[in-house]
């Protein structure tokens, strides 16, 4: 309600909630799961929940993009476990929004620059550079747009071609 006060009318929602904690298995305690499954996913489903509802009841259509990672696929249990559900979410909300001319997507971010990550190795890059936060903000520009009109329930990788290697 406040965003529709303040905004107007809501058509496009960008899910890029995210905390990172890579632990073994053994390692991972209650609270760390928990904090990680919650913010990095059950705040994204109530998210589209709540816009998929308004975007309905409009009747006019809509696009969301949930913000994964290549991390998610291969690194730290509840990291991995909360981006790979939301890959899946995604998958699940485009099918039940498609009907209503609401568009979910993801895009799946690896390989880029963050003040709190390690050094990347370029070599591990095909592209031979680090991706920018320009770089996702193409991604996600391009999903909420109309060029991007036949596209649901698709995940977008954008990681230089990290995810090759």
């Amino acid at each position: 309600e406040h965003a529709r006060e303040r905004f107007g009318r809501v058509r496009l929602l960008v899910n890029a909630a995210g905390v990172y904690k890579a632990e073994p298995i053994a390692n991972v305690d209650e609270w760390d799961w928990r904090r990680v499954i919650d913010v990095n996913l059950t705040g994204a489903f109530f998210m589209c929940q709540l816009l998929g509802r308004v975007l309905t009841d409009e009747g006019d259509g809509g696009a969301m993009v949930n913000i994964a990672s290549a991390g998610g696929l291969a690194t730290g249990m509840g990291y991995s476990a909360s981006k790979a559900g939301l890959i899946g979410m995604t998958r699940q909300a485009a099918l039940e929004f498609a009907p209503h001319g609401i568009r979910v997507n993801a895009v799946c971010v690896g390989g880029i620059a963050e003040d709190d990550m390690p050094v990347l190795d370029l070599a591990r890059i095909p592209l031979g550079r680090v991706g920018t936060s320009d770089d996702i903000a193409a991604a996600v520009l391009y999903l909420c747009s109309d060029a991007a009109a036949f596209i649901t329930g698709q995940t977008l990788t954008v990681d230089g071609g990290r995810s090759l290697v």
